[in-house]
């Protein structure tokens, strides 16, 4: 499904403030942060889609269906997108990240410097209850992180908002569209954040 989308890269060095018990001393320890921002995305008549298509009209029918339901999804994606207030999916997801990361994280004296990496894929409205079609914000990602021990960790975080709403009710509600887009991007940031911190 094509889209106008942003993609963007930013390679951001973020200084960390670290504590040394033992010695009683302040130190900045250095981490090579990398995200790509991902595709804003609304996912509606597609969250419906089964295999039925392939069953009754074969490979090429379930295509047919398949091309159909997305050209449904980006008639309401491009109804939504002047309303959002930012389809930037790393716009609060990396603020977010860093500053808890900042406040909370601490490296030991070692003078390697860690890496982490977040490939950001998609963000944006979805239907979470293929019953009642009701939809919620969301954010999906990977992030791979290489630390001073030199593992190599990897995840994938799939963050959805509280609140429920039908298509018709995102739309009149924008305001607390919005409202509730921004929080599922900053949480997904501090999600990451918090894997790191406490990854044993």
């Amino acid at each position: 499904m094509t889209r106008n989308h942003h993609k963007i890269k930013a390679i951001l060095l973020l200084f960390l403030c670290a504590f040394n018990v033992s010695a009683g001393a302040n130190d900045k320890s250095p981490i090579n942060l990398t995200i790509d921002d991902g595709e804003f995305d609304i996912i509606y008549h597609r969250a419906g889609t089964n295999s039925s298509g392939a069953i009754l009209f074969g490979l090429i029918g379930a295509a047919i269906q398949e091309g159909t339901k997305s050209s449904q999804d980006e008639e309401k994606q491009q109804q939504i997108l002047p309303l959002i207030t930012s389809s930037s999916c790393s716009a609060q997801f990396d603020v977010s990240l860093k500053n808890k990361l900042m406040k909370k994280h601490v490296f030991s004296e070692e003078k390697s410097i860690p890496n982490l990496t977040v490939k950001i894929d998609k963000c944006g409205f979805k239907v979470v209850d293929s019953t009642t079609m009701l939809m919620s914000s969301f954010v999906l990602a990977k992030f791979t992180y290489n630390g001073l021990s030199k593992e190599t960790y990897e995840e994938t975080i799939y963050i959805t908002g509280k609140k429920k709403y039908s298509y018709d009710e995102l739309i009149k509600n924008i305001s607390t569209s919005n409202e509730e887009f921004e929080k599922v991007k900053k949480k997904a940031g501090q999600r990451i954040a918090n894997k790191i911190i406490y990854k044993k």
